[in-house]
């Protein structure tokens, strides 16, 4: 039985403070996570924003993930027991291990932030949410004690909070099928819309998961090394042109799989090849053959775009190999396209 994100609503919600990696505290001690010992005051504003951000990123590019037998990590059994307790579930002080090991996990370099435990249900069936927010633009909180508890409470400032503002924002819904527990991932750091891997440590590290389409995964994080090789590290509008050219007949191609070797030996300049290698190990992508999933190469683009700095903007068909030249007009060079042809339409 899928679960449906349009239904969610949210019972409670409890936020810690996980600080950045190997920072101090004025006093110069360590920074440690400040684990609320009390759920939050999930009043109706607070509400609708976690409802309103989790529906639309689950539905926009949410991944299926299922638990992996082999990963060992607490994550899974304390999920397992709360969907097991229902509506009656302690989400306080059995998930106070979370924050120290998210500490643990992350990357070196992630900024400190908020991981929050939410309580749920999408119609009948229960599901219990973990987000990870980094602290930027659009989201702030604040520690209150009262009464020897402590809480940590998102603070809503002009409307910004775990909305578009929010730039790093990785959250799962857990929820059991069959007996086993599922779920959705996501992870607005991906983009492109072949949406990428998640960050290894939030899926495997914390949360003790593997994608449950492992082929879709690892193709769109191919096409994700190559788009960003392609922007950002060659230079060369016709050798841009051919490796998009050469991606794009790869995935249209019917061969079964993806040998990404092969692919940078074959079709990547050859001062670009170490780049390409830092770029699937950068996205996560495998470096090795791996099965290529036909769900992602059918939405791949049947053309290609070239945009000129001066507006031209030419539209061709993605398997298409257009006459690109160099020409060197008042001492710079500047690139050139022929297109030869009889026009078919002139019009606006």
């Amino acid at each position: 039985m899928a679960v449906d994100v349009g239904l969610l609503k949210i019972d409670a919600a409890i936020f810690h403070r996980v600080p950045a990696r190997n920072t101090f505290e004025p006093d110069g001690t360590v920074a440690q996570p400040v684990l609320s010992t009390v759920e939050s005051n999930l009043d109706g504003q607070l509400e609708f924003f976690l409802r309103d951000r989790l529906t639309r990123t689950f539905t926009e590019a949410a991944q299926p993930v299922a638990r992996d037998e082999e990963i060992a990590t607490p994550t899974p059994d304390l999920v397992v027991e709360a969907l097991a307790a229902g509506v009656k579930a302690d989400i306080v002080k059995p998930f106070h291990p979370l924050p120290a090991l998210l500490l643990e996990v992350q990357a070196h370099n992630s900024p400190k932030g908020l991981l929050a435990v939410i309580r749920g249900s999408c119609g009948s069936m229960r599901v219990l949410v973990l987000v990870k927010v980094e602290q930027e633009r659009g989201l702030s909180f604040a520690t209150s004690t009262e009464g020897g508890e402590v809480r940590v409470e998102v603070v809503i400032e002009d409307g910004l909070v775990l909305t578009d503002k929010t730039d790093v924002f990785k959250a799962v819904l857990f929820y059991m099928e069959d007996e086993k527990l599922v779920g959705l991932l996501t992870d607005d750091q991906t983009g492109s819309i072949y949406k990428g891997p998640s960050s290894l440590y939030w899926l495997r590290d914390f949360l003790g998961c593997r994608y449950s389409r492992e082929a879709d995964v690892m193709t769109r994080a191919w096409i994700r090394a190559t788009e960003r090789l392609i922007r950002s590290d060659l230079t060369d509008a016709a050798e841009k042109d051919a490796v998009l050219s050469s991606m794009l007949a790869e995935l249209a191609s019917n061969r079964n799989v993806i040998d990404p070797k092969r692919f940078i030996e074959n079709h990547i300049p050859q001062p670009a090849k170490d780049n390409a290698r830092r770029r699937l190990e950068n996205e996560g992508a495998p470096t090795t053959t791996f099965p290529k999933s036909r769900n992602v190469s059918h939405k791949a683009p049947t053309k290609k775009r070239l945009l000129f700095d001066s507006g031209y903007e030419v539209t061709m068909p993605a398997d298409a190999s257009p006459d690109l030249d160099k020409q060197t007009v008042d001492g710079k060079e500047l690139d050139v396209l022929t297109i030869r042809g009889h026009i078919r339409y002139v019009g606006s």
